[in-house]
């Protein structure tokens, strides 16, 4: 007994099935997290190793090479890359996207103690930090008031350990304001005069600013805890401190000199359209729901709220979770209407009742597979989504046939249970066969590897998911429901005389018949006419792209000055943008951030990021926009090239997975001057090229540095030593933290700094005293010579050699066709000296990763479809005709390019293709073997049979192709109903995105349905033809065909 005939006989059980997928698919639907893009879990490790005071050049050397030999022999790692700065070695491991992060962690580990044994006995031990880039910002929260920065920045940290108990939340980043510090300010003239260094003063600071606990002391029945409380609570009390007392005089602190209750040295500022404020940069943790996530944040701001300060302003001013709605939401009202204008196609074709029958597989086989993506773990995101509409109109096409096939049955006068199961057993196999053909289309990307593979794996996982889901519902539950309630006009395709029974059956039959009488005229007609649409789109095409680009929704403006730039300088060209931004009229809000360098570049940059700053610029909604934002980002272009002083860029937010820099050149060897001159050659060449922006590098000479040079010899005879004059010379400068001050649950540190008037020179420097022996001061200048000098601000490493990486973005030109220019400049005008490199990285690198994948993908997947079409009419032949229609379908492909004066991209289109081989075989797998069986089994001439199957099959084919068109018509064309306003939308960033893979599929369907109703039999009778002369002319050696 067949599963249908099971179902059939067993309705109950098969209606309390559907009711239960129905419950079970709506709760899946309405618990899966939302996300506007597919995590891509990039798995990094960070190995990090301080080393004080140490150029970068000797740090490459001690720490960065000696840990890169272990690190090599690592497996599956993608990228070796290494930073080596001031004072810090940065190693970043990039592993494959399918290693499994806790054993490369304990592989890393394991390498990295194998190689501490060479590394310096006076660098930190490395430390490793595990890294996922799809871990980032999806909130910014504000947090402003009018009583001051530091209570401001209290008030922040309050806000900010309330988000961070929010489920879903990874971290939260905050940046601006103040921070309180206790200032101890010396003079070293008054230090000298009562021979006090500066390790004397932090020794009995530290000595006398603490609290000891002294264990327990048992009195009777009693156990008392000991502790001598030894801290202050008055700042102001601290310059009473006694710091020695020579002939029982005491010398305290406020001798030599005093305590400020101040502030730290700032570090970041942070403005909302210019007005000072502390930002909260809200990291969500991969996977987890950003809706509901922002959702919960919102509303613990809310109820936190009135516990705040009086005047404290909490505002979120950009939130991800809207725009993940926004994309949601578009990509549902593309279903929605897809949907409705498939229902109407169905309703006007086969009547309302059997129309409903069909129009069932949609919503169930949709339930199915949102239960299927729970089930997997697998989030709602505009992958996900396309998907679903990619399958929309495949998911009527099984039971389109099935219903169309039980309703001629019962018309012919069977009983509806018998022409169900009969019906249905009749096509069963022709139906999943089209199925799997499909299905393998997109099984190999499946397998596809990396960033690319992350991302657009989703894709044939739903396709898949729901086509098999199709396939359950045609063969299930539309017999059942068919016999239940079927109903028949009576009416047949053919009259008692043979003849097609209606104007359009008729027309299409004369069509038909006149083409099978010339079948040698049509086939030189198809073929000559996908010659000249290649050479068409060859010479008029448009290039090709990797990823469509879309309207950005907002921009970043990021700035990069010299090493060593103050943070005022760098706040200065950055006001200058903010400024700039006020007088765009697309321009909603600006957040400003300096200090900052956003994601990784606050790790890696070493020496602290006063030369970094970056602009978060958020456009008004589409609807509110007074010109393209890509006029309002080449204006930021056009202002920022007035700037000097820095790298100034403008990034535009993109779909997709990271791709890096559109043009990306790498430049190896083993000498930095070399490879800086190589640099500068190819940045000028560059340079040159039409639509190259925003062009940079990422070498960085080092900053100005004064270097202490110590006479040894000198300072021996003095009684110093290295430790005690670093000493004396850091805490002079920079400051030494002596200890904490606790207010409640508060702690401020302590800092002992020289006073500013004396830190303002070389000379200030040099009259810097020392404790020599028995306590005498020396000055610096006795046992040091101080000398200005630079040098590399970083040494940059890719898989060990030294590399400097030239990136740019590109503007009004594809990435792909200014790639094909740079390649041809920079081979024909750059020369390399031996042992030097140039390398393609960034882009271009994914770009021929996925050519290469996508193209083994198609021939793979075509391979698949002729091996399921070979066993299922076992035979050679009948496959042929089916994959010469294949081939065909790629001229609607073009032509729809050259229609819409659209690029070939390398992802959407070549997806498109492949998409489009599994669905054009389906109608003609069903007309095929109709007609096989004709001939077979009713034992019909040739032409007749042809002639009949077309007829027969001519409604099921044209409608599971006008479906299927239909479903990813709105996309296609960029205009759908927001069924929430009950508004026409149009032009949505994501209908860019997605819209080249819509077109594809749909104008390489349109050509090939006229293929298969027309072309197929053609190429049918031309076959069948063929087959006879050639059995003629070479007897038994060919098998006979019907």
């Amino acid at each position: 007994m067949s599963i249908t005939s099971y179902a059939v006989s067993h309705k109950p059980t098969a209606y309390v099935l559907v009711l239960l997928l129905f419950i079970a698919g709506v709760n899946a639907y309405r618990v899966l997290p939302l996300e506007s893009a597919p995590d891509i879990e990039i798995p990094i490790i960070l190995v990090q190793t301080l080393y004080l005071g140490v150029a970068p050049t000797d740090l490459e050397k001690l720490v960065t090479n000696v840990l890169e030999r272990e690190l090599k022999d690592l497996k599956d790692v993608k990228k070796l890359s290494s930073s080596s700065s001031e004072s810090v070695s940065i190693i970043t491991i990039e592993f494959e996207t399918d290693v499994d992060m806790d054993d490369a962690y304990e592989k890393v580990r394991d390498k990295v103690d194998k190689a501490k044994v060479d590394l310096p006995r006076d660098a930190e031990d490395p430390v490793l930090i595990e890294i996922n880039i799809s871990e980032f910002p999806i909130m910014l929260v504000n947090v402003a008031a009018d009583y001051g920065m530091v209570r401001l920045k209290q008030v922040a940290e309050d806000i900010e350990d309330v988000v961070e108990q929010v489920p879903g939340v990874l971290g939260v980043d905050m940046v601006g304001g103040l921070e309180r510090e206790i200032q101890i300010y010396l003079d070293p003239n008054r230090m000298e005069f009562y021979e006090l260094g500066f390790g004397q003063v932090i020794s009995r600071i530290q000595q006398e600013h603490l609290t000891t606990p002294a264990g327990n002391l048992e009195l009777g029945q009693s156990k008392y805890t000991v502790r001598i409380p030894g801290e202050y609570k008055d700042v102001r009390l601290l310059e009473d401190l006694v710091l020695k007392s020579p002939n029982g005089n005491p010398v305290k602190l406020r001798d030599i000199g005093r305590v400020i209750d101040g502030f730290a040295e700032r570090t970041t500022i942070s403005r909302t359209d210019g007005i000072e404020s502390i930002n909260l940069r809200v990291v969500k943790r991969a996977g987890e729901d950003g809706v509901r996530m922002a959702e919960r944040i919102r509303a613990d701001l809310a109820a936190l709220s009135p516990t705040l300060p009086t005047g404290t302003k909490v505002e979120v001013v950009k939130d991800e979770s809207i725009y993940i709605r926004d994309i949601v939401t578009d990509l549902e009202n593309n279903i929605i209407s897809g949907l409705l204008l498939v229902l109407l196609v169905l309703f006007v074709a086969m009547g309302l009742l059997n129309a409903s029958f069909v129009a069932l597989a949609i919503p169930l086989s949709m339930l199915i597979t949102f239960i299927a993506l729970r089930l997997l773990g697998v989030t709602l995101n505009m992958v996900v989504l396309f998907s679903l509409i990619l399958a929309l109109g495949m998911l009527v096409d099984n039971s389109i046939v099935i219903i169309e096939n039980i309703y001629r049955h019962a018309s012919e006068g069977t009983e509806r249970n018998l022409a169900a199961i009969g019906a249905t057993s009749e096509v069963a196999w022709p139906v999943i066969t089209s199925t799997l053909t499909t299905v393998v289309a997109f099984a190999p990307l499946l397998f596809w590897e990396g960033v690319m593979g992350s991302f657009m794996g989703y894709l044939p996982k739903t396709v898949i998911i729901a086509l098999f889901a199709s396939l359950f519902v045609a063969l299930v539950i539309n017999p059942v429901t068919a016999s239940s309630f079927l109903r028949t006009s009576g009416k047949k395709l053919f009259d008692d005389s043979g003849v097609p029974t209606g104007p359009v059956l008729g027309r299409y039959h004369r069509v038909l018949a006149w083409s099978l009488d010339h079948p040698w005229w049509l086939i030189s007609a198809s073929n000559l006419l996908l010659i000249v649409t290649v050479m068409a789109y060859a010479r008029f095409g448009s290039g090709i792209e990797f990823f469509p680009s879309s309207t950005p929704e907002r921009a970043q403006v990021s700035i990069k000055a010299p090493q060593g730039t103050t943070l005022a300088t760098t706040d200065g060209y950055m006001r200058q943008v903010e400024a700039f931004a006020q007088t765009e009229d697309n321009v909603k809000m600006t957040i400003a951030n300096v200090g900052y360098g956003g994601g990784m570049l606050n790790l890696q940059s070493g020496g602290g990021n006063s030369h970094l700053a970056v602009a978060d610029v958020e456009f008004k909604d589409r609807h509110e926009r007074t010109h393209s934002t890509w006029d309002s980002i080449e204006a930021f272009r056009g202002f920022l090239s007035g700037l000097a002083g820095g790298e100034f860029k403008v990034d535009v937010e993109k779909h997709g997975p990271p791709t890096g820099a559109a043009v990306s050149v790498e430049i190896s060897g083993p000498d930095y001057a070399v490879s800086t001159r190589l640099t500068r050659e190819v940045k000028e060449l560059l340079g040159t090229i039409q639509g190259v922006v925003d062009l940079k590098d990422d070498y960085e000479a080092g900053k100005p540095e004064l270097v202490v040079e110590i006479d040894r010899v000198q300072a021996k005879l003095r009684g110093v030593d290295t430790l005690v004059i670093s000493q004396a010379v850091r805490s002079a400068i920079n400051g030494t933290k002596v200890s904490v001050l606790r207010e409640g649950e508060e702690e401020y540190d302590i800092v002992v700094r020289s006073d500013e008037r004396f830190r303002a020179s070389i000379a200030d420097l040099l009259d810097l005293r020392v404790t020599g022996k028995d306590d005498v001061q020396v000055p610096l200048r006795d046992v040091a010579t101080v000398r200005t000098t630079g040098g590399l601000g970083s040494i940059k490493h890719i898989d060990r050699r030294r590399t400097i990486l030239v990136s740019a973005d590109v503007s009004g030109r594809s990435s792909s066709e200014v790639m094909l220019e740079v390649k041809a400049l920079l081979g024909e005008k750059l020369q390399l000296p031996p042992g030097y490199f140039v390398t393609y990285s960034g882009e271009d690198e994914h770009q021929q990763e996925a050519v290469e994948f996508l193209s083994e993908a198609f021939l793979i997947g075509l391979l698949l479809i002729l091996m399921i079409l070979i066993t299922q009419f076992n035979s050679v032949l009948r496959p042929a005709i089916i994959m010469g229609s294949v081939v065909m379908s790629l001229i609607g492909v073009l032509l729809g390019l050259l229609l819409f004066r659209e690029k070939f991209g390398i992802i959407m289109t070549g997806m498109g293709v492949i998409s489009l081989a599994g669905v054009v075989v389906n109608n003609a797998i069903v007309l095929i073997d109709y007609t096989d069986q004709l001939l077979t089994k009713h034992g019909l001439p040739l032409r007749e049979a042809l002639l009949r199957a077309g007829v027969t099959r001519f409604r099921p084919v044209l409608l599971t192709a006008i479906t299927t068109i239909l479903g990813m018509l709105p996309m296609a064309l960029g205009i759908s109903i927001d069924f929430t306003t009950f508004s026409i939308d149009t032009g949505s960033s994501t209908v860019e995105w997605w819209g080249p893979l819509a077109r594809a599929v749909s104008f390489g369907l349109s050509f090939a349905t006229v293929l298969t109703l027309i072309m197929v039999p053609v190429m049918y009778l031309v076959q069948a033809r063929v087959v006879d002369v050639s059995r003629r002319l070479f007897g038994r050696i060919l098998p006979r065909q019907s």
